[in-house]
């Protein structure tokens, strides 16, 4: 199988910010499955994308070090 052209299953954090929101419309454009991580969801039902993709609730707290 050609890894380059496979289609993937992608998790996507900061999708509410400038950099996520365009990387998941890109990822889709490619036909990936995208499923986006956000603390506070609500702030993706503007997107464009949002009926495309999986969210769910996530919070990373404390020192990821």
């Amino acid at each position: 199988m050609d890894r380059s052209t496979s289609i993937r299953h992608v998790l996507v954090t900061g999708a509410s910010g400038y950099v996520g929101g365009r990387l998941v419309t890109e990822l889709l454009a490619k036909g990936h499955r995208v499923r986006c991580a956000a603390r506070d969801v609500r702030k993706l039902d503007a997107a464009s994308w949002r009926d495309d993709v999986e969210v769910v609730r996530a919070d990373i707290g404390g020192d990821l070090s």
